[in-house]
């Protein structure tokens, strides 16, 4: 699973959760991957069901550590490719966070992620985790949904569970909000590969707590 904007403090204790089944990679958008007042963006795996082949960073910028195409802040995307123990199929997952601000940034940044993809994985089975910071009615989103190297998982689901609501409630139970169905958060994945069974906007809370300002978003493929 792809996180967006966890600190090296929250990662820690996810880890003291679920390190025994899992481990993860990233790098923190300052560039120090030991700071602890800046964020990154990992992508967790579970080590027994499949082997990390190999990862990198492509930051959306020209240069690490800063911001690039009139973005607020820096970002960056964690790509890594896998291979399914279980079936031996290899797949690559791109997990980022766009800029909350810069129009230019977050169209720039779709364009980086389509290259990246055609670069990186060059055809292979692919899935695209992030904070797009843009719904379905930006620019951003529709160089993604356009092309025709990526779709929109929640569109293509056979089945797909609590679309009606927000992916990003601020911390409120997305129930109480009205049910607009506008969503900054997707999973992008490769049309050509990959089927999606189930698609699911993961509402429930935790004790009454949620965890992020974001909802998790859960699919199912084949």
């Amino acid at each position: 699973f792809g996180a967006q904007e966890p600190y090296l403090p929250q990662i820690e204790d996810m880890m003291k959760l679920i390190g025994d089944e899992y481990a993860w990679i990233g790098q923190n958008v300052s560039g120090d991957n030991n700071d602890r007042t800046h964020h990154f963006n990992p992508i967790f795996y579970r080590k027994e069901r499949v082997e990390l082949l190999d990862y990198d960073t492509v930051w959306l910028s020209d240069k690490a550590g800063e911001p690039g195409y009139g973005a607020r802040s820096c970002r960056l995307f964690t790509w890594a490719k896998f291979r399914d123990k279980k079936t031996g199929k290899i797949f690559f997952h791109f997990n980022g966070h766009y800029d909350h601000r810069g129009y230019e940034a977050k169209v720039a940044a779709s364009h980086i992620v389509l290259d990246m993809i055609r670069r990186v994985a060059k055809g292979m089975p692919s899935f695209v985790t992030a904070d797009y910071n843009s719904d379905d009615k930006s620019e951003a989103y529709h160089v993604l949904q356009s092309s025709v190297l990526l779709e929109d998982s929640m569109l293509a689901a056979e089945k797909a569970v609590n679309k009606q609501y927000q992916s990003h409630p601020s911390y409120r139970p997305a129930e109480k909000l009205p049910a607009n169905g506008r969503h900054i958060d997707h999973l992008f994945y490769t049309p050509n590969s990959v089927k999606i069974n189930y698609w699911e906007l993961v509402i429930k809370a935790y004790k009454g707590k949620y965890g992020s300002d974001h909802i998790p978003i859960f699919v199912d493929c084949l």
